[in-house]
């Protein structure tokens, strides 16, 4: 048996279609997408490395235009699981029979439960959407608004956790106290 970072059993299949759709990202002309593409491309360079033979570049030619949809009938026509943090790409695969392992999903069963009236220990980056508000992240990338935050930026404070908003990522709204 082949194990990708010591979780996952056999080999891991990009296809050239991917490739593309990363370059294409990366040269955006919008600076955020621009980024996330060439960490895309970063990553699977890391990947290659690491993975040695494991890591394949198929290339194989899918007939459609949406990326999603060439990935789900590549699955299909090749028997191959996908592994994806794309919410929405996992529920359309997942209803045309393809298993799907949704990395978000599974990162989040993994995070400890925090509830209302936890205390917790952050360290404030940057500034908030709204007015007063300052923006930390968990060691796992969540991200926590804090209330008044903003007039911590730089450093470590200790708030109460007064709510929490869960989607695939999870958002703690805190209060300092």
């Amino acid at each position: 048996m082949i194990y990708i970072y010591g979780f996952l059993d056999g080999v891991l299949i990009i296809p050239s279609f991917i490739l593309e759709e990363l370059q294409h990202i990366a040269d955006s002309g919008e600076s955020h997408r621009r980024e996330k593409g060439r960490r895309g491309l970063e990553e699977l360079k890391k990947f290659q490395t690491k993975l040695e033979d494991r890591l394949v570049i198929l290339n194989k030619n899918v007939i459609n235009e949406e990326v999603d949809h060439k990935l789900i009938t590549l699955a299909d026509e090749i028997n191959a699981e996908l592994i994806t943090n794309d919410f929405n790409l996992a529920k359309l695969a997942e209803l045309q029979g393809i298993k799907v392992l949704n990395v978000n999903k599974l990162a989040n069963s993994l995070k400890p439960a925090l509830l209302p009236g936890d205390e917790v220990t952050v360290r404030v980056v940057k500034e908030g959407e709204d007015r007063g508000q300052g923006i930390a992240y968990f060691d796992d990338g969540t991200m926590v608004v804090v209330e008044h935050g903003k007039y911590h930026i730089g450093k470590k404070i200790d708030v109460l956790i007064t709510s929490i908003l869960q989607k695939d990522t999870v958002r703690c709204f805190l209060q300092i106290h």
